[in-house]
């Protein structure tokens, strides 16, 4: 045996050395959690707020800009100028294929415990009302949770099939064309599938009006927010059996959810509050973006933001831009396309208008459906009417007591000419002044409804039109217009990460799996970028990407081998020429 002085003085060397071995572990580890970088956010919106957020998770020193005084981009809620009412660009819808906005809501606290996940909740129904009759007709859109409710379910269907008038054979013809699209490889989603428009695949001008109405423009204009005569069949016929799939899919629980209160309050000030008190962020508004500025090595040196008419300069190691399409291109010259011309073609995105008005009511209004589409009407309406689901909101404050129901609605059609004898004259939505719009879409909704939308407006305590919407010298404007996903347009749009090392993108226009003009892709967004940036300053901790949920992926997957065969071959896939019925 070895001398116990020997023994225990090696005993206490390996201890020193373990420790320090130790040590060195905790600081490396340490090293990856910690950065000293500073990443400058331009734009205030989903995307943004996502890129501060996960990058503060990691210590990285932030500062946001945004050009408002408030926070939230399109999804902000505001306060009506004349009532203090809560107002918003337009209502928020959270479809249950959302992966992205659901992760960040479990990641921000609330001051009484929970999180702001716990401030959603689910809808049952999506309402159809046709013009001339009060009585909607209602389609589930929740999870049956039992045998009992898949045949209520069910029993809705078939009286939601007949009293809308659809045409069966029409019907049983659109659900084989979205199998084909079901059993297509990902390699045809990416190329043949965005070479025409969602119509255009369904022969959309084909169908009756009423299967038409019913099965394909108000569902893709009150859940996607997008029309399928201009959008291509990629974005819009992958999004649509998305959406089928989450009425029935166990982890979504229904495909329709909204906040139990206004945006702000509900989600984006708890968000922003987080981020200031507990992450260190820190947050300037009224603070607009007016130039890059770079170094002879092609990098970001500093930007230009002018805040109360003084321009100043700021500096960081990053610079993440979550500003929309439209408010981006504008940039997109001089040595900001000379380092990354891959941008070159983002100036070429098309955009349409989608604006919200909301009506305060003296009277109760509450239909047993969530969100509702006007299917008759000239400028596309959907609406839902919120005070119902806000059970904390105490709707006796504003208009001495009188406030019964806050009616918010949605137009998303400015081009089509409205009811000649309505208050339009038959002018389009972008040629009315602002009063014959408001007026035209209460017009359009009492054709539909009329107990609760009355000619002589005597129910109407007051109301609330987006603030994007601005009118001079008889000429409007919109400040936030929506992008569409034009066919070919996915080739236009860049990914996150840009040929200039230290300049990233996180909005709604960048290439993502979503694919579609959405708070939810303008997170994505943000996840893929801070990824990129994680993996350049070398930390391994990164983000989760959510892969899409299919139905039934396993049972698919040889169809889909089997159309990858075909699609290398150059032949259409299997289906593809199901004749049109007679």
């Amino acid at each position: 045996p070895l001398p116990t002085c020997w023994r225990d003085r090696n005993i206490r060397t390996i201890m020193i050395v373990n420790q320090k071995i130790l040590l060195l572990t905790c600081l490396l580890v340490a090293i990856q959690c910690v950065s000293s970088k500073k990443v400058v956010v331009i734009g205030g919106g989903v995307g943004g707020l996502t890129t501060a957020h996960m990058l503060a998770l990691r210590n990285f020193s932030v500062e946001v800009y945004e050009m408002k005084s408030i926070w939230g981009g399109k999804a902000r809620s505001v306060v009506s100028p004349n009532s203090g009412a809560p107002g918003e660009h337009g209502f928020r819808f959270f479809p249950g294929l959302y992966r992205y906005i659901p992760y960040i809501m479990k990641n921000i606290p609330l001051a009484n415990g929970g999180t702001v996940q716990d401030n959603m909740i689910d809808l049952e129904f999506l309402g159809f009302w046709p013009n001339g009759d009060s009585t909607p007709v209602y389609l589930p859109v929740k999870r049956p949770n039992s045998t009992g409710s898949i045949i209520t379910d069910l029993m809705y269907l078939k009286d939601w099939a007949i009293d809308t008038g659809i045409n069966t054979s029409q019907a049983g013809f659109i659900m084989e064309k979205l199998l084909v699209l079901l059993a297509s490889c990902d390699e045809r989603w990416e190329t043949d599938f965005d070479t025409q428009t969602f119509c255009e695949y369904l022969e959309c001008d084909k169908l009756s009006e009423d299967t038409y109405k019913y099965m394909i423009l108000s569902e893709t204009r009150s859940l996607v927010a997008c029309k399928p005569n201009l959008a291509s069949l990629k974005t819009v016929g992958r999004i649509f059996i998305k959406l089928l799939y989450s009425a029935v899919h166990k982890q979504d629980n229904g495909l329709d959810h909204i906040l139990a209160g206004p945006t702000n309050p509900m989600w984006i000030d708890n968000w922003v509050n987080h981020m200031e008190k507990d992450l260190n962020v820190k947050f300037f508004s009224d603070s607009k973006l007016t130039g890059f500025n770079f170094d002879n090595q092609g990098l970001v040196e500093s930007v230009d933001i002018v805040n109360s008419n003084k321009t100043i300069k700021i500096k960081g190691d990053y610079y993440v831009s979550s500003m929309y399409g439209d408010q981006f291109s504008p940039f997109i010259k001089g040595d900001l396309l000379k380092y990354a011309p891959e941008l070159k073609d983002v100036p070429k995105l098309k955009y349409e208008w989608m604006n919200g008005v909301q009506f305060y009511l003296s009277t109760k209004f509450q239909p047993v459906s969530g969100h509702n589409t006007m299917v008759d009407s000239k400028w596309a309406l959907t609406f839902i009417s919120q005070v119902a689901y806000w059970d904390n909101f105490n709707s006796s404050k504003y208009f001495g007591g009188k406030l019964k129901s806050i009616v918010s609605v949605d137009i998303s059609d400015f081009n089509t000419p409205g009811n000649k004898d309505g208050p339009s004259k038959g002018k389009t939505a972008m040629q009315c002044s602002r009063e014959e719009l408001i007026a035209e879409v209460w017009y359009q909704i009492h054709l539909g409804i009329p107990n609760h939308f009355p000619l002589n407006q005597n129910n109407l305590l007051g109301l609330n039109l987006d603030p994007d919407l601005v009118w001079k010298n008889n000429h409007v404007t919109n400040s936030e217009p929506l992008l569409v996903n034009t066919i070919g347009s996915s080739d236009w749009r860049p990914t996150g990460n840009t040929s200039i090392a230290n300049l990233y993108l996180a909005s709604d226009f960048v290439r993502t799996t979503t694919d579609l003009a959405c708070m939810e892709s303008a997170s994505e967004a943000a996840f893929r970028s801070v990824n990129h940036l994680l993996q350049v300053e070398g930390i391994t901790d990164l983000l989760p990407l959510f892969q899409e949920d299919w139905p039934n992926e396993k049972l698919l997957k040889l169809q889909r081998e089997v159309d990858l065969v075909r699609w290398k071959q150059g032949k259409a896939p299997i289906g593809w020429d199901i004749p049109f019925p007679k």
